[in-house]
């Protein structure tokens, strides 16, 4: 028998950044769950009616921390299949789907999915309609839920099937519940920092992952039991060996059963720490990484006022050093300012902000003594310059490597970011473990911030290697190199094809065709890279930009006489694979220097 629904998604919006969770929940159903309410992780068991590589990525807020790879249904037909055991019967029941979904285009039309659920010889069928959600999952407000209303499960074997009914499905799927009609879940009661779902229920962070601990040191979790009330400890430590059990102060309860708990913060110092959230009820674990930052905002605005005070004099002097330090100190300034007010983020983008105080601090001290602003400064540095053409500023970030001062030259490469990405988009990858790599390797980097709106986004990027060949006079011509994702991947192919004989190599990864994906066509590109050396690296699992761009690319670079290395990594999609990646196009650099 077969019986149909109709699909209706809710939607969610916000932000949140990089860190590390780990989360521990149940599989599918255990004893002593929910009567009638199952949950299935998107990442266990799906089968492919195609190969589309590895069946997870991970997902900070995803339950488990992983969920389905996105576009798991790229085109019509295309389906990925559950199988499962229901543990008990299902009366009146309904499918909910936990999905996110966007794509590289600035739009992006409904896509409707079929949904089949198969159980003791009856199919209930449902085909719907899924949104664009903001994002593919990094964020908690990436995610929706959507359900459709199916019929009477029976405990047992049961088969849950999605199936594209059009192309650019791009969806990421965490996972789904079979429950009773009358079952309730919304996306924004699970819109947190981290959340592990189980049949039972589930446990997530819902503070900020950055909390000012001399203003309001606590931390707020949520949990909801499907069978009764939750309960759940929390502990908090530097590591999670060392935490210590916190106190509840306060706990909230709403209508359908969802605590809101308030624990108090010990007295600490700013840094990094780790937040333990355990469920007896629903069974259940969250490590979520926490950072206290009271002490930093508690002074914030007393050393921000003097940098503020002291741009405002650079842009009037004559004077060299401070002509050329003026660009940095407007966006250093403008750039405090926005952070300051919206710091509740996860570590990196604190640590940034720490970090860019005391360059700001130090860059004021030795102008104000006459010395060199930037000389025998290493790591990472924030900076602008002005468009030749606009007069705008422009800005990235630049990593000085350790060994400048003691070489007499060094290699430089431009990292690009891709679409929807900023300047800290590429070195704040996986931890620093890029900026880590390159300094070991003793390449000074620049990550720049551009865009394709921008009609001269080409000549800025090129001015850009100018101007850091200038700022930095150990650069070596010889040794210019380029690489990005996605839209960084194309850019450095158009860059360099705008620019032959300023690159002695580039490295675009999920950006190579020169077809429609990458913008307006132009046939000539490869021609125009013939003399350029270049490493193309692929995903073969890449549902945004496919593989057949890159052989296409690679194919006529090689007709043409080019020197070029083709990487398609099979279970890889359409991201930057920090250690695969950036290694191999060093390596292939090191070969192939200017001649």
């Amino acid at each position: 028998m077969v019986r149909s629904a109709c699909l209706i998604g809710t939607a969610i919006l916000a932000v949140l950044g990089v860190a590390t969770w780990r989360m521990t929940a149940a599989r599918g159903a255990e004893p002593g769950a929910a009567p009638a309410v199952f949950w299935h992780e998107g990442e266990v068991g799906a089968v492919f009616t195609e190969h589309f590589g590895p069946t997870t990525l991970h997902k900070i807020p995803a339950s488990g921390g992983a969920c389905l790879q996105g576009g798991v249904m790229p085109k019509k037909g295309s389906t990925v299949r559950f199988d499962l055991v229901l543990p008990q019967t299902i009366t009146d029941a309904q499918i909910i789907i936990r999905y996110a979904r966007a794509h590289w285009r600035t739009t992006m039309t409904p896509v409707h999915l079929g949904v089949e659920v198969a159980d003791g010889g009856e199919s209930f069928k449902g085909e719907g309609t899924f949104y664009h959600t903001g994002g593919w999952g990094y964020k908690p407000k990436d995610w929706q839920v959507a359900a459709v209303k199916l019929g009477t499960l029976k405990a047992g074997p049961c088969t849950v099937t999605l199936t594209g009914l059009g192309d650019d499905n791009d969806i990421s799927t965490d996972g789904f519940f079979l429950a009773p009609g009358n079952f309730q879940v919304t996306a924004a009661e699970l819109d947190l920092n981290g959340v592990a779902i189980t049949s039972e229920g589930y446990v997530g962070l819902q503070s900020p992952t950055t909390v000012r601990q001399n203003t309001e040191p606590v931390v707020r979790v949520a949990a909801r039991s499907f069978s009764g009330e939750p309960k759940v400890s929390v502990a908090f430590g530097q590591t999670e060996q060392s935490a210590v059990p916190l106190k509840a102060t306060s706990i909230t309860a709403s209508q359908n059963g969802i605590n809101l708990i308030t624990f108090a913060l010990p007295k600490s110092d700013d840094g990094h720490y780790v937040l333990v959230i355990t469920g007896e009820r629903p069974a259940c674990r969250v490590v979520a990484p926490l950072v206290l930052a009271g002490q930093l905002f508690s002074s914030f605005d007393a050393r921000l006022a003097p940098l503020a005070s002291f741009t405002s004099s650079l842009t009037k002097s004559t004077k060299a050093d401070e002509v050329r330090c003026a660009a940095d100190f407007v966006h250093l300034v403008d750039y405090l300012k926005a952070r300051g007010k919206t710091m509740f983020s996860p570590a990196p983008r604190v640590d940034d902000l720490r970090q860019s105080l005391c360059q700001g601090e130090e860059t004021m001290r030795r102008l104000q003594a006459g010395q060199d602003p930037y000389a025998g400064r290493s790591g990472d540095l924030r900076r602008a310059y002005r468009s030749a053409i606009s007069g705008e500023l422009r800005v990235y970030r630049v990593l000085v490597p350790d060994n400048y001062a003691k070489t007499d030259k060094v290699p430089l490469i431009l990292v690009l970011h891709g679409s929807g990405g900023d300047e800290n988009t590429m070195p704040d990858l996986d931890g620093d473990k890029l900026e880590e790599i390159l300094n070991q390797r003793g390449y000074l980097a620049a990550f720049p911030s551009y865009g394709w709106h921008v009609p001269h986004y080409l000549e800025d990027l090129a001015q850009l290697v100018e101007v850091l060949r200038k700022e930095y006079p150990k650069v070596d011509p010889a040794r210019i190199y380029c690489t990005g994702c996605s839209m960084g991947g194309f850019t450095s192919c158009r860059l360099a094809a705008a620019y032959p004989d300023l690159f002695a190599g580039i490295a675009p990864d999920s950006g190579t065709d020169s077809g429609a994906a990458a913008g307006p066509a132009d046939p000539a590109l490869a021609e125009k890279l013939k003399n350029v050396p270049t490493i193309i690296l692929q995903g073969g699992a890449d549902l945004v930009v496919p593989k057949a761009g890159a052989e296409k690319f690679a194919a006529r670079l090689k007709e043409l006489g080019g020197t070029v290395e083709l990487h398609i990594f099979p279970d890889n999609g359409h991201n930057y694979n920090v250690d695969q990646y950036l290694n191999l196009s060093l390596d292939f650099f090191e070969k192939h220097p200017r001649k």
